[in-house]
């Protein structure tokens, strides 16, 4: 089988045939190609995880439990939070004027929130509550006027007691909820519990019954409201839950969550089942067992060498975190299977499914693909490192680590001691520092600007500005200056050292020969599978127009050949005339004009100017200069006033023996000369260019160089200093 002319062109190569012949390796192009397929299905599975109708259903279902009749905010105690019952959630729950035949919905079963959204099953109310006297201290002063005291949430302390008349609110255990952490404390999946269906009127009497009976007294602790909505459009699940947390200072504190679910994660059936997440799945669960053995083969040859290498150290850390998210994800879809969420639903109105913990699985499960995401993009530097500014990088970092690492231990400590200042002055005061961790979030935000620190200064103003000042010099201007300091100084260690420059040339080499391998490889296969015959039974009307353009290239190409040719014929006949005129003995002319040139020539001096009279065009026979004036007439001569009789004629031949040059091949040797001397200059700066550039480099790393050593120096004298004092 024969190639096309340019795979055989490529393939007769002899410098692609060197760099891909014995010591060529296409492994590391093969495995950055395979990391390259696993971190795009990676991102593929992540994205298609979330869609942007989830954010904007769920902001939906956000505002309208938020900004009801009684707004979420608002409510502060247990009469507030009867109202925001009766008014918000029950505005909720039941439509105004709702047509259940014109929506499509069945009367059982499901809520209309409106005519998209529908909520599933019951809504719950479940109570949480502390013993009296356990783990609180009314001190000796107040003792015998209050018999009671209810202390904060804790473990061993919630209060299982059966309460009301007759029993109507009984403690109840739920087996397949989770636990959860508010803003105060973490809460468990138990409590008492109250159930609001789809009839209306049964649910005002569940609140009445509440209210009338005490089902929120100054003994509780956390209240919480879940339902579940489902999306008919999106086919997304919403689960809502809402949180009242009562401190045992008076406060309450009150959150809202949705998390928008798909329909496969609660629901997984071969009609909810995407194709390509499944796809995906497989191919990521394959990944992570084929990096797992490698990594595990890795190991058992180095031994302990292997845990010195870094790279090492990230790709266990990020295999984990993948398979404990592919195992989290395989048990919430089996939880759900098992679960059969949405048929007792339909069938019983008072009927409510926990679906917040499958929900808090898939979000768990999208909370280690986004922090997972971070760790895969770093791990191109590690398959990439053929390419010269990855090199630099990991360079970098292996030159600068030690000084990075002790510049995190001193941030840490002072932005430690910073948070603990501040948790301390102004907790009793302002809520954002009303603990460490608020505090470490909001000192963290203040970094890129996204914090008020002027409530700080309100607050009191010689302590906060005092502290604020103190904060922004030391930490702000000196330590991160510092830290920007040292990567730069790393940096031009990493360039200047000799392992760069290494680096830099095994970098170039294995670009030619990866270079090389791809074509070598590309045009084997061409070869072999013939591609420009299928192409051209195929698509023969493009095939024809692809063979026109490439034979109008060859032309053009051959045109340009051609030419530099002929340039270069041209210039070895002007060296050859040149040569010619040095070695002929000197011209005599017969005609008087160049008689004279020639003889003023040879009178003159080298520092005189040679006078060849002036140059004018004259009809043959006419009297005087400029008269009757025609092109084609030269007269050369001096000063005097030309004989007229004795005209030149350019169509008379010139007069002389054979072997003699004519004033035309002395005026083209002339010009050869000059040509020569013209490129002969341009050649002589272009080098002196070149030495100038080479000597800029050189003068500008020994300067750099000379920085080096002098800072050194420096800080050798001033621990020279510091010994000889101490």
């Amino acid at each position: 089988v024969m190639a096309s002319d340019g795979a055989r062109g490529i393939l007769d190569d002899p410098e692609l045939e060197h760099l891909s012949g014995r010591g060529f390796s296409l492994r590391p192009v093969a495995n950055f190609v395979l990391f390259c397929i696993f971190i795009v299905a990676f991102t593929v599975d992540s994205v298609a995880y979330w869609d942007s109708n989830h954010g904007g259903f769920a902001r939906y279902l956000e505002r309208r439990c938020e900004e009801g009749p009684t707004k979420l905010s608002t409510v502060n105690s247990a009469k507030l939070f009867y109202t925001f019952l009766n008014t918000t959630i029950s505005d909720f729950l039941y439509l105004q004027h709702y047509n259940s035949s014109g929506l499509g919905v069945p009367d059982v079963g499901v809520l209309p929130v409106d005519d998209k959204n529908f909520i599933v099953g019951a809504v719950r109310v479940r109570m949480m509550k502390v013993l009296p006297n356990t783990g609180c201290e009314m001190g000796a002063v107040y003792r015998d006027l209050y018999r009671y005291c209810y202390p904060a949430w804790g473990a061993g302390l919630e209060d299982r007691a059966t309460f009301g008349n007759p029993d109507a609110f009984v403690h109840t255990v739920d087996d397949e909820g989770s636990s959860y952490s508010g803003e105060l404390d973490r809460y468990g999946p138990n409590g008492f519990m109250q159930y609001l269906t789809t009839n209306r009127t049964r649910t005002g009497e569940i609140v009445w019954t509440m209210e009338r009976q005490g089902y929120v007294t100054v003994a509780t602790r956390a209240i919480f409201l879940d339902f579940t909505v489902w999306s008919r459009d999106i086919a997304t699940y919403g689960v809502v839950r809402i949180l009242f947390e009562l401190g045992p200072s008076g406060t309450w504190t009150n959150t809202l969550r949705v998390l928008p679910v798909d329909s496969f994660s609660i629901q997984p059936t071969i009609d909810t089942m995407p194709v390509g997440r499944a796809l995906t799945f497989a191919l990521l669960l394959a990944f992570v067992l084929f990096y797992a053995a490698e990594e595990l083969s890795e190991f058992c040859v180095a031994k302990v060498e292997y845990f010195r290498d870094g790279w090492n150290l990230l790709d266990w850390v990020n295999l984990i975190l993948l398979f404990v998210s592919l195992m989290h994800r395989a048990l919430a879809i089996a939880q759900a299977g098992g679960a059969r969420f949405g048929l007792r639903e339909l069938a019983d109105p008072g009927f409510y499914q926990d679906a917040f913990t499958l929900a808090e699985s898939v979000h768990f499960v999208r909370t280690l693909n986004a922090f997972n995401s971070v760790l895969l993009w770093v791990k191109v530097v590690k398959y990439a490192r053929f390419l010269p500014f990855v090199k630099l990088f990991a360079l970098t970092i292996k030159t600068a680590w030690q000084a990075f690492v002790s510049f995190a231990f001193i941030f840490i400590f002072l932005f430690v001691g910073f948070s603990v200042s501040f948790t301390v002055s102004f907790g009793n005061r302002l809520p954002q520092l009303a603990s460490f961790g608020k505090t470490l979030i909001f000192l963290s935000r203040s970094f890129l600007g996204d914090t008020d620190t002027s409530v700080i200064y309100e607050s009191h103003n010689l302590l906060g500005g005092s502290l604020l000042l103190m904060f922004i010099v030391g930490i702000v201007l000196i330590l991160f200056n510092i830290g920007r300091g040292m990567f730069v100084n790393s940096f031009s260690e990493a360039i200047g050292g000799a392992e760069y420059a290494k680096m830099v040339n095994e970098g170039a080499d294995t670009r030619r020969r990866i270079s090389a391998g791809f074509w070598s490889t590309f045009n084997h296969w061409y070869v072999q599978l013939r591609m420009d015959r299928k192409f051209r039974q195929l698509v023969p009307g493009l095939y024809a127009r692809v063979m026109y353009r490439r034979k109008i290239a060859r032309e053009r190409n051959t045109a340009r050949l051609q030419l530099r040719r002929d340039r270069e014929d041209l210039l070895a006949t002007l060296e050859r005339v040149e040569d010619e005129v040095k070695e002929k003995p000197r011209p005599v002319a017969t005609t008087g004009a160049v008689v004279r040139a020639v003889a003023a020539v040879e009178k003159k001096e080298d520092h005189e100017e040679v006078d060849l009279g002036p140059l004018t065009f004259k009809v043959n026979g006419g009297k005087g200069f400029g008269n009757s004036t025609r092109r084609g007439q030269l007269a050369i001569g001096s000063g005097a006033a030309p004989d007229t009789s004795r005209s030149w004629s350019p169509r008379r031949k010139p007069i002389g023996k054979k072997g003699k040059v004519t004033v035309d091949l002395f005026l083209d040797a002339t010009r050869t000369v000059a040509n020569n001397l013209l490129v002969m200059m341009e050649k002589v700066s272009h080098e002196v260019c070149q030495e100038m550039k080479e000597a800029y480099t050189v003068v500008s790393g020994i300067n750099d160089v000379v920085e080096v050593l002098n800072r050194r120096a420096k800080d050798l004298e001033v621990q020279q200093s510091q010994m000889l004092v101490s």
